[in-house]
């Protein structure tokens, strides 16, 4: 008797395989999803903890005298870890100075305005919180809790792209008493109510607005110093019921390297240069210029980083009138922009002088070029230049022998030491296709 085959033969492993990677795919991606919502969810439930938090810290706040909120300003109460559900969150607590019409920070508040309320701010930080909850609530003062008759100093904190800077310490000081603030997400600090006087505003790493450079630590240099130890400050006479506002920039300081070279090449002129005649860097929006004594290769260190760029060239710092470029001749400096924590290399151009000493029209037969005594050359501004009479030694030569050298720019009366070849006085301009051509041509027997 014969027996029909079966079609049905089975799953093979090839096919069982491919069906269990099928699932395990699926599976992989639906747990995904599902850590995914978990995930959103304990955050949720985070945030809405921390929001509870938050609200339960401000209606402690509300209960407290308004006299302990007020020392909140100076004074915060340390970070505090309160457990809600098996998990810990960190409650920080500061106040501030407000006013119920102010736009903006305290510190840009109208100068006859002073504060009238205390803004009570509560942070809760949570182990999944993406960034901190932040709720805040203002509180009035008793009747008698503010004296009229005391003033007012607001700090107001930006870096050079006009954005507040938060958390940097401000300190006003007036010897006996000495009050210390953090700066608020607006960049201000902001002392209410203070005894009226004089006090001095210090803030590490900062200058003023308006700073202009110079070696007075109270108006703040633009430039770190080892002669300006102290850190930048600003003084404020305080009235009664006044608002006095200081505006610093703060950013990082940053370091020029300065090299000079000549626009057509030459040996520079013997270096370190004389004082007169420093490395000059000005800012465009300063009516002033800050010089420092050159050398080659030179880094200065703890430069502001103002916004626009700076003007440097290598030259004297006189000024006879009150135009800070009245000793610069025209195309002198170059620019840079000094960027904060960055260190800027600048070649600031020399002219470029080929000088020949003349030979002796008398000499006998046998002395030629390179004969006879050496020649130092020197270099002196003219007498009708107003901006100095500094003298550089710049090349020794012998007879009929010539130099590439390069000095700074304007005006210059070449001689020799001895005297015993014709002055030359030229004007070196930037700019130039070749160098300058400076022949000290001898006076003849009996000079």
């Amino acid at each position: 008797m014969l027996t029909a085959l079966s079609d049905d033969e089975g799953i093979s492993l090839v096919e069982l395989l491919v069906a269990f990677t099928v699932l395990m795919i699926a599976l992989a991606g639906t747990a995904a999803v599902l850590i995914s919502v978990l995930e959103v969810n304990r955050q949720s439930e985070e945030r809405v903890a921390a929001s509870n938090v938050a609200d339960q810290e401000l209606d402690r706040a509300r209960s407290h005298d308004f006299l302990d909120l007020e020392a909140w300003i100076d004074d915060p109460p340390d970070p505090e870890a309160v457990a809600v559900d098996g998990l810990d969150y960190t409650v920080r607590r500061w106040a501030n100075w407000v006013t119920l019409e102010q736009e903006g920070s305290s510190c840009e508040a109208p100068d006859s305005d002073g504060p009238t309320h205390v803004e009570v701010v509560v942070e809760i930080d949570g182990p999944s919180l993406a960034e901190p909850h932040r709720s805040q609530t203002m509180v009035a003062p008793s009747v008698g809790d503010l004296d009229p008759n005391r003033g007012h100093i607001g700090v107001l904190l930006r870096d050079r792209d006009g954005d507040p800077q938060v958390g940097e310490r401000v300190t006003i000081d007036r010897g006996a008493q000495q009050h210390t603030q953090l700066t608020d997400t607006d960049g201000c600090a902001f002392f209410g109510y203070i005894d009226i006087g004089s006090w001095t505003v210090e803030v590490p790493n900062a200058a003023p607005a308006d700073a202009v450079p110079t070696t007075d630590p109270v108006h703040a240099a633009l430039v770190s110093r080892p002669d300006v130890p102290a850190p930048p400050a600003e003084h404020q006479d305080v009235g009664g019921g006044e608002v006095r506002t200081s505006e610093f920039w703060v950013d990082e300081p940053a370091t020029a390297t300065v090299t000079a070279e000549g626009e057509l090449g030459g040996q520079l002129v013997p270096t370190p240069l004389p004082d007169a005649f420093p490395v000059v860097f000005r800012h465009a929006e300063l009516n002033d210029r800050l010089p420092f004594t050159f050398d080659q290769g030179m880094a200065i260190n703890g430069f502001w980083p103002y916004p626009a760029d700076h003007s440097v060239w290598i030259g004297e710092n006189q000024r006879p009138t009150d135009d800070p470029d009245a000793c610069l001749p025209e195309g002198a400096a170059v620019p840079a922009t000094l960027e904060p924590g960055e260190a800027t290399a600048i070649t600031v151009p020399f002219a470029t002088v080929e000088v020949v000493l003349g030979e002796n029209p008398g000499q006998g037969e046998g002395e030629g070029e390179g004969e006879g005594p050496t020649r130092t050359v020197r270099a002196e501004r003219p007498d009708d230049w107003d901006c100095g009479e500094d003298s550089l030694e710049v090349v020794e030569l012998e007879r009929g022998e010539s130099e590439l050298v390069a000095l700074p720019y304007g005006p210059w009366t070449f001689s020799t030491d001895p005297s015993d070849h014709t002055d030359v006085t030229t004007e070196l301009a930037p700019g130039r296709d070749e160098p300058e051509a400076v022949e000290l041509e001898h006076r003849g027997e009996g000079s």
